[in-house]
């Protein structure tokens, strides 16, 4: 039976160089890599919150804008219902008063100008209105969309983090072992 050559050790540590060598430079690619996309993932987080509070800024004049239209809207639903309640007293006064019915033929014709003028408003506010509720839901869908953005961000940090971690670990746990290693080849030379 043949006995088993124990290798040299001088070769053994060269052997054992060339590997803490390749498992340091592979340590330094990745985190090289982590570092780079840790930073496009901030750049791309800070993007995504600029674009966000652009978004909430937006929605906020808008729904100020909405507001005041929808105040303005009332306020001309009211001004008509008070100038269609004045052509009814008109014409029950015109009716009672065969006097005054040329006189009040005229203010009811004046109203009933004006309260077309209010109708044309009121379409027009109407429009205005919708326009403005358009607006809000495309703000809306694009903050619920960014925030689906962000979330998706954010997995994506932490999993890098994580990454990180558990190479540091590995690299703690690489050091140890050379560490070990160097001082069981330094006790049996």
């Amino acid at each position: 039976m043949a006995a088993a050559v124990a290798p040299d050790p001088a070769e053994r540590v060269a052997q054992l160089e060339d590997e803490l060598a390749t498992v340091r430079a592979q340590s330094e690619a990745t985190s090289i890599n982590w570092e780079q996309a840790t930073q496009a993932m901030e750049q791309r987080y800070s993007a995504l919150s600029e674009e966000f509070d652009k978004s909430v800024e937006a929605k906020e004049r808008l729904r100020k804008e909405l507001d005041a239209a929808s105040q303005e809207l009332r306020a001309c639903k009211s001004e008509n219902y008070n100038l269609q309640t004045q052509i009814v007293a008109k014409d029950a006064s015109t009716e009672q008063q065969s006097v005054k019915l040329t006189e009040l033929q005229s203010d009811v014709q004046r109203l009933l100008r004006v309260s077309e003028q209010k109708d044309a408003q009121l379409a027009e506010q109407q429009e205005l209105v919708a326009s403005y509720l358009a607006k809000v839901q495309a703000v809306t869908a694009e903050r619920v969309e960014l925030g689906a953005r962000l979330a998706a961000s954010e997995r994506v940090s932490s999993q890098a983090a994580a990454v990180k971690e558990r190479l540091e670990q590995e690299k703690a746990n690489l050091e140890k072992h050379n560490a070990w290693l160097v001082e069981e080849l330094d006790r049996k030379s």
